[in-house]
């Protein structure tokens, strides 16, 4: 936590941002501290979640980072756009934790000025230039990185998912 706010002591970072678990807000705080700054908790960041929906079984208990693997081993295709209605999502409660965190990235971002339109973004409000900082976890993080690049969860996890301790910039 330290570590990471030492690098980033220098960004120009005007704001920062949590997920209100306490992990998160705790590295956070460390940056905070380190820049005079608040950090200001939201809830829709929060980890994600899985498992099935129902009563019945999921390989890995819908991990779905082993779920992907197993997408790849199986020949599917990870840029299938109807993700979440095709196995082995369609059972997962993965589904509703990304699009918890897409619905809550698309607000934040309409309240910092960047309103959605399709598959982009648009600039529609004032002092959208500034640097701000988002702390939140690997899967939510993942969930939130698809979204804005509109990226299927599934490809993201496999393509792109930062470690479980990183700075994406």
């Amino acid at each position: 936590t330290e570590a990471a706010a030492e690098r980033l002591k220098n960004e120009g970072i005007t704001e920062i941002h949590s997920s209100s678990c306490g992990r998160a807000v705790e590295t956070a705080r460390h940056t905070a501290d380190k820049l005079g700054l608040e950090v200001i908790a939201h809830d829709f960041i929060r980890e994600i979640g899985w498992g099935a929906r129902g009563g019945e079984e999921l390989a890995h208990n819908g991990n779905p980072w082993l779920t992907v693997d197993d997408m790849v081993m199986n020949g599917q295709n990870l840029m299938n756009l109807s993700w979440r209605e095709d196995e082995p999502f369609c059972r997962n409660r993965t589904v509703d934790f990304v699009d918890r965190v897409g619905e809550g990235i698309d607000n934040w971002l309409s309240m910092l000025g960047y309103e959605r339109e399709g598959a982009l973004y648009r600039v529609k409000g004032e002092n959208t230039k500034r640097t701000i900082a988002m702390f939140s976890h690997a899967g939510a993080s993942s969930a939130a990185l698809s979204h804005m690049f509109s990226l299927p969860f599934p490809y993201y996890c496999k393509a792109f998912s930062a470690s479980l301790t990183a700075i994406t910039i």
